[in-house]
């Protein structure tokens, strides 16, 4: 029987990614396992634009303000979920390549379930690449569930 004790939610905010949360919540509930609620941000964040260059400082400084941010909105989306419930979770903000931070995460935590919002995007990059979702399941060696 498959009960798995780490599991690994991503979250953008979306009302997708709560129901991811919701998902996970459940089945954390019913096998008493941690959920980690990972947030990546993005890295390319361009410092240089024509003619305007950012100061490392200014950089830096963006960076933290983006992560305390997103930990903030994480904790609201906590709030807004676990009403109540006891479940271990563990916040996380990385920030990198999405999916490639996604399977970092899923090794060095030991996750045996990983739950993800399954966006329909259809920019260009998606179209050659795949959603981020898509690449983590051809990247993963856990069980991916898509919400």
């Amino acid at each position: 029987m498959f009960s798995p004790q780490n599991i690994l939610v991503t979250t953008d905010f979306s009302l997708q990614s709560d129901k991811a949360l919701r998902t996970a919540v459940d089945i954390a509930e019913k096998y008493h396992s941690r959920i980690y609620l990972l947030h990546v941000i993005d890295t390319e964040f361009p410092e240089v634009t024509g003619d305007y260059y950012l100061p490392d400082d200014a950089v830096r400084l963006l960076q933290e303000h983006a992560i305390a941010d997103s930990l903030e909105q994480m904790k609201a989306e906590m709030a807004r979920i676990m009403d109540g419930r006891k479940v271990d979770v563990i916040m996380e903000v990385k920030r990198g390549l999405a999916y490639s931070e996604i399977v970092r995460e899923q090794e060095d935590r030991g996750i045996e379930l990983t739950i993800m919002p399954g966006h329909n995007k259809a920019g260009v990059v998606d179209r050659l690449l795949g959603t981020t979702a898509e690449r983590v399941a051809r990247h993963a060696s856990t069980p991916i569930l898509m919400v």
